[in-house]
């Protein structure tokens, strides 16, 4: 069974969520079992919450499903799973790099985890995009699942009029991805412009480097020289990302 990571002081993760308006909840992938969620009595208290509040389900779900999957992350890249989902889905996009990066600054063992992946993915060539992302999939799998409940409540006599009064509730985003049927790619963050194929070379051949540093020595290495070089990694990964912005 996973332990929760302790938090250390306000620059934790959970500070950092808190600090956000994020609320952390218990269970971090419950949200992707569809039906059966659906189905379930956590599911049914969550829709009471948002019409009590007249609150956007699907604002609150992806808030919740992003908070969720930020505290677990430390944790989860400890399973050769989740590594290999990572690898698999093609690491994040620019937008929740920047996110995850900032996420894992107080677990260095979790960053070097982190840092090694990323490592292999650019040696298979893969460079962060919005085309390929792994917490987008995660977002966008919660917003299905509360959407494939939506409808179950709308096609209830006995739950119809509350299911009306919870799409009434939806800010106008998340109302026009119901109405388009969860086709729309609700990701907040615009496509990224390309860097050329020289400063991505020169980019990736620098990062290589030190993550390959990293992996070889960490554990010889002092807690002070290890945050170092992870915060050069770091650093070098949000310039890459800053240039393809322009």
């Amino acid at each position: 069974m996973s332990i929760k990571p302790k938090p250390t002081g306000i620059s934790t993760l959970s500070g950092l969520l808190r600090m956000m308006g994020f609320s952390r909840r218990d269970d971090p992938f419950g949200q992707l079992l569809e039906q059966e969620r659906a189905n379930s009595g956590w599911f049914h208290a969550v829709i009471d919450s948002c019409l009590e509040h007249e609150a956007c389900l699907f604002c609150e779900v992806s808030q919740s499903s992003l908070s969720n999957y930020l505290f677990w992350l430390p944790v989860n890249l400890r399973d050769a799973g989740f590594i290999k989902s990572l690898y698999t889905q093609g690491g994040f996009c620019p937008f929740h790099l920047k996110l995850v990066m900032l996420s894992l600054r107080d677990f260095p063992y979790s960053q070097v985890r982190f840092f090694m992946l990323l490592k292999q993915l650019l040696e298979k060539g893969v460079f962060p995009s919005k085309y390929h992302c792994h917490l987008c999939a995660t977002l966008k799998g919660s917003l299905n699942a509360y959407r494939f409940a939506i409808d179950s409540l709308l096609n209830s006599p006995e739950e119809s009029r509350r299911a009306e009064t919870l799409v009434s509730n939806l800010c106008c985003r998340h109302a026009e991805y119901l109405r388009k049927d969860g086709c729309d790619d609700t990701r907040e963050h615009e496509d990224n412009k390309r860097i050329s194929a020289e400063e991505k070379r020169l980019w990736k051949a620098e990062l290589l480097k030190t993550i390959g540093e990293i992996s070889e020595e960490f554990h010889r290495m002092s807690s002070e020289e290890l945050r170092r070089k992870l915060m050069r990694c770091e650093t070098m990964v949000l310039k890459a990302i800053k240039e393809s912005e322009r």
